[in-house]
């Protein structure tokens, strides 16, 4: 929402993606999606990677050339953006992007805050291993997509891995070549820019490719294979091919002019309109049960919400094809892996395969603060809308970071955790009907938290503006507005209400506001606690047990985060 307001993004969505090194490829990989379900025009995915300062902590704990933290010494910082729109036609642009997540596999590579004295950020990484295991996937997985899209792997002039060292990128190419039986790569077509530029990893690919852009490697109408490893295990593979954008970028290197834009991309007449397909449904839900003792840690909370959602839902465990978390603050303030790709090997969730066709998940990070778990049902719903996967499984979890630290303020949040699973609807008539989401940029400082770290231990450190209550109020009301108009409905239509579980009070307040009665809305947050991402499952599953909903019902969500961002939705009973 920063790059909102300062570049002035009038009618962007915005949320942020963590997934590791992964984590631009995720974003390429949604914003293909979305476009392809015709709900966006084009998007921007953007990374401004920094993690050299990991090498200054590293120094000063690394005992011997054996140590997991050596890792640390490879990171570059590279920033990269790419704005993506939908082909002029099948014969340019993404053929095929396919990623998933083998969560077995997370505890490879973990990174978050030391515990030393000195502070920092540290990454412990089992290089051995995740090579291993990340080259035998990778390969296989470029071969099986080019298999299903009936490609040679000679049709590709260039292969672009994560540029992880030297040595795992030469081993990628001895795996191909001895699967192949003969030299399929080499120095001739893989590309490698580690001795300039280090490992950058989220932005690694791109970095790369702009690079190999401009010293002329990479031509207008060649093809690329983008290989994806990075920890979760996270495995990807991307299919492309030119226009003459190597050309223009190229040209204006050499003249300093602005990028000449392709006419045919950008007439709006060129946009479908969004593809009518079924709805997206809440299948089920499930929270932490009050009878269940769960100690206050991510990862137990988690663990009992999806064991009570998979308990009341239809599908097992492996036919979950994605998998989103879209919680803020949790335990150890992990930074890498995504606690997606954690919660997958932890429960089990397609943790491993032994084969390209066994069944897969995705696991992904969605971070928005009180808005993230919206963003990840709009995104999860385009995605299925897409047909890239047939159901999601999101996730929501919370803690309170400083609560073992009396003297450190609280952010007053219910410790909890909660799942829905999505699905097309069946009939096509249930689920949410559209999603608006309007940011007011204005309030943008109104709230802000942020890491610190003091003799090992780490922190949260609020900044709040007692009004913002009042400016959440202000913004909801006008973001309801343009919701209704664009849905056509009347605020009478709305037979129940599931506001953000900040408090009875600021339900009340809010009910008020709206001059709605406040019988239509959902109140569970009489203890106080702010139910923060955990809102909207948590009230569906009131709504759901107290018989406050039945079919024909139509339901209005409303979502309300620091930003100011306000989201909501329709959905259809």
């Amino acid at each position: 929402i920063k790059l909102k307001k300062y570049f002035g993004f009038d009618n962007a969505l915005v949320f942020d993606i963590t997934n590791a090194c992964a984590g631009m490829f995720t974003g390429v990989y949604i914003v293909d999606a979305l476009i392809k379900a015709g709900l966006i025009r084009c998007g921007m995915v953007a990374s401004g990677e920094y993690i050299t300062h990991l090498t200054y902590t590293a120094q000063k704990e690394i005992d011997n050339y054996m140590d997991p933290r050596l890792a640390c010494l490879t990171l570059g910082d590279a920033g990269a953006a790419i704005i993506l729109d939908r082909s002029p036609g099948d014969k340019l642009g993404f053929h095929e992007i396919d990623m998933y997540t083998l969560g077995r596999y997370s505890p490879y590579c973990i990174a978050g805050p030391t515990e030393e004295e000195h502070g920092g950020a540290i990454m412990f990484t089992e290089m051995g291993k995740l090579t291993a295991v990340g080259i035998k996937q990778s390969v296989a997985h470029v071969f099986h997509v080019l298999k299903q899209l009936q490609r040679p792997v000679d049709a590709f002039q260039h292969i672009i891995p994560h540029q992880t060292s030297k040595i795992s990128l030469d081993e990628v190419a001895r795996e191909t070549n001895r699967l192949h039986n003969r030299e399929v790569c080499s120095d001739r077509n893989i590309i490698y820019n580690l001795t300039e530029r280090g490992n950058t990893a989220s932005t690694s690919h791109f970095v790369a490719l702009k690079d190999n852009i401009v010293n002329s490697r990479i031509a207008s109408g060649d093809n690329v294979i983008f290989s994806i490893t990075a920890s979760g295990l996270n495995v990807g593979t991307a299919l492309y091919t030119f226009d003459d954008l190597p050309d223009r970028l190229r040209r204006r290197g050499l003249n300093g002019q602005e990028l000449q834009k392709i006419p045919a991309a950008r007439k709006k007449e060129d946009f479908p309109s969004p593809v009518q397909t079924p709805r997206v449904r809440v299948e089920s839900v499930g929270t932490v049960p009050d009878e269940k003792m769960v100690t206050r840690n991510t990862q137990d909370l988690v663990e009992a919400a999806v064991e009570d959602c998979l308990g009341r839902s239809s599908y097992n465990r492996s036919d979950i094809e994605l998998l989103i978390h879209a919680g803020t603050y949790h335990t150890d303030f992990i930074a890498e892996p995504a606690m997606a790709a954690i919660v997958a090997g932890n429960l089990k969730i397609n943790g491993d395969i032994e084969s390209q066709l066994d069944k897969k998940t995705f696991a992904f990070d969605l971070l928005n603060g009180a808005i993230g778990f919206l963003n990840a049902c709009y995104a999860a719903s385009g995605m299925i809308k897409a047909k890239k996967f047939k159901n999601a499984m999101i996730v929501a979890s919370e803690i309170e970071n400083n609560v073992e630290a009396p003297a450190k303020e609280l952010r007053c949040l219910k410790e909890t955790s909660s799942v829905v699973i999505l699905e097309e609807s069946a009939h096509g008539k249930e689920g949410f009907g559209n999603f608006v989401f309007k940011y007011f940029t204005d309030y943008l400082d109104t709230f802000a938290a942020y890491a610190v770290q003091e003799r090992g231990k780490t922190y949260v450190h609020f900044k709040n503006d007692p009004n913002i209550e009042h400016y959440y109020i202000k913004c909801i009301n006008e973001t309801i507005c343009d919701l209704l108009a664009l849905e056509k409905l009347d605020i009478s239509s709305i037979k129940v209400i599931f506001p953000p579980q900040i408090s009875s009070t600021f339900i009340s307040r809010l009910s008020r506001e709206m001059n709605v009665c406040r019988e239509k809305f959902v109140d569970i947050a009489h203890d106080g606690k702010d139910y923060f991402t955990s809102s909207l499952p948590y009230a569906l599953q009131h709504a759901r047990e107290q018989q406050l909903v039945k079919a024909g019902d139509i339901g209005l969500i409303i979502n309300v985060g620091t930003g100011i961002q306000v989201g909501c939705a329709i959905y259809y009973f």
